[in-house]
């Protein structure tokens, strides 16, 4: 600005007789500037399925600006600006797994616009039955060589083997499993893809939570945040309320609650995204000036007092009394 490196949040000036005022950061309080009249800003969307569940993990594209972005636990995500001056109808990609779901055309620029919602398909599943001559197929199957293995061992066995035709997502990870059936005695077992038992499966979600725990509590060194708890806590039961609602199972609904934790930490920390705005400096600055309000507003400390409440509320939902068939698990 008049030769000197200056970086200017707002410029106002007259053109003709209208009063103009130009933002150059969208996040700036917009309250401070007169008659805005447009803010090109990023593009918030969600992809969703036929049931408007979110789809988490999924890939969405913009070809033309050269920019990906990955779904949240929610199915919600954020493309940034356009940067090359696109407008009009532009084409989007969406995968999940590897896998394309949809090539829509959305007008990221429309004038108003405030979120886009992007309605894909999931592939079905197919269910294969597989009896101990059946081996050669598993070469044409889309699984890891671990899940082979563990295939082939109970088809050897003599077993029949029930298994999806690819693998599924659970919890924002793609996965596979199957079911070994002893014809001979009617036994059915349940394998998870690192072969062991399904009913353990809870066990390990617990483990696996409470490993990344206390990783945080070690890098802590003691010092927490109570706002950290409350808002694990909260979380825990909005998902749990609203997995509740979508028809799953207590003991289906709480290890996804684990499995999700880290992602729900990461995606709902008070300064989350603000790290891309002036190279990091609003960020620092937000998270100095609420430092000196609450303790500990980032970092390990925050990220082990979020869990600490979000594991906390967990398992007393565990012990809901569920489903009938359940038996309070």
């Amino acid at each position: 600005m008049n030769g000197r490196p200056e970086t200017l949040k707002s410029i106002r000036c007259r053109l003709g007789d209208r009063e103009v005022a130009i933002l150059d950061d969208a996040l700036w309080p917009v309250g401070m500037v007169d008659r805005l009249t447009a803010v090109h800003t990023s593009v918030r969307g969600r992809v969703v399925d036929a049931k408007g569940v979110g789809v988490a993990g999924a890939t969405v594209t913009v070809p033309a600006e050269d920019v990906t972005v990955t779904t949240w636990p929610d199915g919600r995500f954020r493309l940034p600006p356009p940067v090359r001056g696109t407008r009009g109808r532009t084409k989007l990609e969406i995968t999940a797994n590897g896998i394309v779901l949809d090539e829509p055309e959305v007008d990221l620029a429309a004038p108003g616009r405030e979120e886009i919602v992007l309605r894909v398909t999931r592939k079905p599943t197919a269910v294969l039955y597989l009896s101990p001559g059946d081996c050669w197929q598993l070469d044409e199957l889309p699984f890891s060589v671990q899940v082979k293995r563990h295939v082939r061992r109970h088809l050897d066995a003599g077993r029949l083997v029930v298994v999806p035709s690819r693998a599924v997502e659970v919890g924002g990870y793609a996965t596979a499993a199957f079911f070994s059936h002893d014809t001979k005695t009617g036994h059915i077992e349940a394998v998870t893809e690192d072969g062991l038992c399904g009913s353990t499966t809870m066990r390990q979600a617990w483990g696996g939570a409470l490993q990344s725990l206390a990783g945080d509590l070690k890098k802590s060194k003691g010092k927490t945040g109570a706002i950290h708890v409350y808002r694990g806590a909260l979380l825990a039961w909005w998902n749990f309320a609203r997995y509740r609602l979508e028809g799953r199972s207590v003991r289906d609904t709480v290890k996804t609650l684990l499995v999700e934790m880290d992602a729900w930490q990461v995606s709902s920390n008070m300064l989350t995204g603000l790290e891309h705005y002036a190279g990091g400096k609003v960020r620092g600055k937000l998270a100095a000036k609420m430092n000196q309000a609450m303790s500990n507003v980032d970092g390990a400390g925050a990220r082990a007092a979020f869990k600490i409440g979000y594991l906390g509320s967990t398992v007393f939902l565990s012990t809901w009394p569920g489903d009938p068939d359940e038996g309070g698990d």
